[in-house]
């Protein structure tokens, strides 16, 4: 009988068997569990080479996988100035003003629909504290942004169009463009344009955002961004700095 890698021992064991719901220890060996249960239990798998790690009475719980995660395009998403602290618009005018310019871009994300104080996102209501710069500001739900006249223009939206996907440029009684995007192919015709991270940041703050993901329990995640063609590519690049520090199933967009 192969020894374990490892035994853990001392541990509030989660085991999410009915019949058993908790075990003091358990060994591993090659990544996969050998025994689970009390420390007599995984005395026979230990050998010479063993690691024996006492947890101290600390709970062990089986990994967490999320379903429905985007750590590609959320870094692209959490691009520019933190918005999700604004609570009206007098702090987001604030907010504008003194945010960083991005290739001459005003970027932010995280943007509450109701710090419009229940009027309609409209791009009027925030043009004077941009001063003329082209500005995306995507919306808290990921699925809408507010763009600036100036975005509107070098992506030369003047009014509404028709989208094979639910998407709407919303414009004023007049045909004039709002500046409101809704939905991922009206969002596009003006984030196509802002300016991204390079290459090297974006493997950078992937690989700290995956390392983070591990930290809260998560050890695998469906990542629903491989509609961006370069996705494998990335991962790739991360995993060739170090191992990746959870499993990923990659989904595609079907648009």
């Amino acid at each position: 009988m192969p020894a374990a890698d490892t035994v853990l021992t001392g541990a509030r064991v989660r085991t999410l068997d009915p019949g058993r719901p908790e075990a003091r220890a358990v060994a591993v060996l090659g990544g996969e569990i050998l025994a689970v249960g009390d420390e007599a239990d995984v005395r026979e798998w230990r050998g010479p080479a063993t690691e024996v790690l006492d947890l101290g009475g600390a709970t062990l719980t089986p990994g967490l996988t999320d379903a429905h995660s985007h750590p590609v395009w959320g870094i692209e998403m959490a691009t520019g100035a933190d918005l999700s602290a604004v609570r009206d618009l007098d702090q987001l005018r604030t907010a504008l003003r003194t945010a960083p310019r991005l290739g001459g871009w005003v970027l932010g994300h995280g943007l509450d629909h109701n710090a419009f104080g229940g009027r309609p996102v409209d791009k009027a209501l925030v043009e004077e504290a941009l001063a003329g710069a082209p500005a995306f500001l995507r919306l808290y739900d990921g699925h809408s942004a507010l763009a600036s006249g100036a975005a509107l223009d070098a992506a030369g939206i003047t009014g509404p169009r028709t989208f094979d996907q639910r998407s709407e440029i919303v414009c004023d009684p007049d045909g004039r463009p709002t500046g409101h995007l809704v939905e991922h192919a009206a969002m596009a015709l003006v984030g196509a344009l802002a300016p991204k991270p390079s290459a090297a940041e974006r493997r950078a703050r992937l690989t700290a955002l995956l390392g983070e993901m591990a930290a809260t329990g998560l050890t695998g995640a469906h990542v629903m961004d491989l509609g961006d063609g370069d996705v494998p590519a990335l991962l790739a690049g991360v995993e060739y700095d170090g191992d990746l520090p959870l499993r990923l199933n990659l989904a595609p967009w079907c648009m």
